[in-house]
C-alpha cells in the first residue's frame, strides 16, 4: 500500500532532487505533505477527478424551506464541493428536485408557499456553510431530501498515512505533485514530467466520465414531421 510519503518521496525523485539512496529531510517531508494536501482540496473542484458521489439523506422540517449543510450545520456533514442532484421521498415515493439558478430562483414569486413535497432546490455555495432553499416549503416532518454530494477528498493528516484511491490515482498524484513542488526547490520540470502528470489526470477524468443524456421537453415534436416557412409544427 502507497504511503503519502512515498508519494512524496517519488515526485521529489521525479525531479531529481532526491537522490535513489537519499531520503527527504523532516522540513522537506511535511512541505511536501501540505503541497499534497492542498493537491487534493483543488482536485476536489475539478469535477472528473472525483470519483464518486456521496448519496446523503436528511430530513426536512415542516414550514422550514432553508437549511445550511456543512459541519455544524443544520445537515452536519462535511460541506460539499457541489450539490450534485437531489430528490424528496415523501410516502415511499421519490420526487426529483431541479437545481436551479440564482436568477432562476429569484424569479419565484411566493418562496414561501407550503406544500408537501418540495420540487426547487437553489444552492448558495457559502462558506463555511452552504445555504439550501427549497420552493415549496416542507408543510409536514416525514418528507426526506436526498442529495448526490461531491465531497472534498480525504487529506492525509500524516505521512505514514495510506493513499486509499482506485487505481491509477497514486500516479496522478505522484507527477502532478512533482509540478507542485518544483518551485519550491527552484527546479524547472522538464518535458516528460509535465506530460506524465497531464496524462495521468487525463486518463483519470476519462474514467470517471459518465455520458450525459439529453432529454426533450414534452412540448417539443419528434420524428420528422412537418414545418412551414416561419418553422412552426405543422404535423
Amino acid at each position: 500500500m502507497t504511503t503519502a510519503y512515498e508519494i512524496i518521496t517519488r515526485a521529489a525523485k521525479s525531479l531529481n532532487i532526491l537522490g535513489s539512496a537519499e531520503i527527504l529531510t523532516a522540513e522537506d517531508a511535511s512541505d511536501g505533505l501540505s503541497s499534497l494536501n492542498s493537491l487534493l482540496q483543488t482536485w476536489a473542484s475539478e469535477t472528473l477527478m472525483v470519483y464518486q458521489l456521496s448519496l446523503e439523506n436528511f430530513p426536512l422540517i415542516a414550514g422550514q424551506n432553508t437549511y445550511t449543510i456543512g459541519t455544524g450545520g443544520n445537515f452536519n456533514t462535511s460541506r460539499p464541493v457541489t450539490v450534485d442532484s437531489g430528490y424528496v421521498r415523501w410516502n415511499q415515493i421519490d420526487y426529483p428536485l431541479a437545481i436551479v439558478n440564482t436568477d432562476q430562483y429569484d424569479g419565484i414569486p411566493l418562496k414561501s408557499s407550503p406544500n408537501q413535497i418540495p420540487y426547487v432546490l437553489y444552492v448558495d455555495a457559502g462558506f463555511p456553510l452552504t445555504t439550501l432553499k427549497l420552493f415549496q416549503t416542507p408543510n409536514d416532518n416525514s418528507a426526506v431530501i436526498y442529495l448526490e454530494l461531491r465531497k472534498p477528498f480525504t487529506v492525509f493528516t500524516s505521512l505514514t498515512d495510506v493513499i486509499n484511491m482506485p487505481p491509477g490515482y497514486d500516479r496522478a498524484l505522484q507527477w502532478n505533485l512533482a509540478l507542485e513542488i518544483a518551485p519550491s526547490f527552484g527546479v524547472m520540470p522538464d518535458a516528460m514530467t509535465v506530460r506524465h502528470a497531464a496524462t495521468s489526470k487525463k486518463w483519470l477524468k476519462r474514467t470517471n466520465w459518465q455520458p450525459l443524456v439529453q432529454e426533450l421537453d414534452a412540448a417539443i415534436p419528434t420524428g420528422r414531421g412537418f414545418y412551414d416557412q416561419t418553422g412552426n409544427y405543422i404535423g
